[in-house]
């Protein structure tokens, strides 16, 4: 692909229920940054610089992505994406990989149930190659790796699900980060994607 800047990539994410994003690829002033090696309260320590994940209402999760080196925030139409990474040097097969924010108010009272009803919606969606449940920053979450396939992209895209249920004040919100690429075994993008799921950062309010 030439003239990345100029152009329109569509990637469509797996999210809360389905979710399809067009994103548009450029990159977006005031992102917020906190130095690497920082954590929050019961969070693992990032090694990269953590972007801050915009909020919209006093009781949401404050929420920071690790942003790796050649990663950088875009642009997206999507309503329901609050943050968007992306990674233009490793473009492969015209796909740059992309790495999504979601957080929604859940409509469950239980933080472990929202989690499940994420980890539910890949099964049923495009199955699951692995599910792995455990915490993060103390909050119960699953990450789940899958082949992402539609219409749009016929070829599986390796995908990954990390889902966080965190309770506040406001009942319980579920954090979502995918990441897909269209080559899963690049190892750039694997560390990269350690470093994003290992530091993500989540404080509740």
């Amino acid at each position: 692909m030439t003239d990345l800047n100029a152009r329109f990539k569509t990637a469509t994410i797996a999210g809360s229920a389905g979710l399809a994003l067009a994103l548009t690829v450029g990159a977006t002033a005031g992102t917020l940054l906190a130095p690497a090696a920082s954590a929050a309260p019961g969070c693992a320590a990032s090694t990269a610089q953590l972007v801050t994940v915009p909020s919209r209402a006093a009781t949401e999760p404050i929420v920071q992505v690790p942003k790796p080196a050649g990663w950088e925030r875009f642009d997206t139409a999507g309503r329901d994406v609050r943050l968007a990474l992306v990674n233009r040097s490793l473009i492969a097969d015209e796909f740059a990989p992309v790495a999504v924010v979601t957080v929604d108010k859940s409509d469950n009272a239980n933080a472990k149930a929202a989690v499940d009803r994420e980890v539910g919606a890949i099964r049923s969606s495009f199955g699951a190659k692995s599910v792995r449940t455990g915490t993060v920053c103390g909050f119960p979450s699953a990450t789940v790796d899958y082949d992402f396939t539609s219409s749009a992209e016929p070829k599986p895209h390796p995908a990954t699900l990390v889902a966080v249920g965190v309770p506040s004040r406001g009942g319980v919100h579920t954090v979502t980060l995918t990441l897909m690429t269209s080559r899963g075994d690049a190892p750039a993008y694997r560390a990269a994607r350690s470093t994003m799921v290992s530091g993500l950062q989540i404080q509740a309010r």
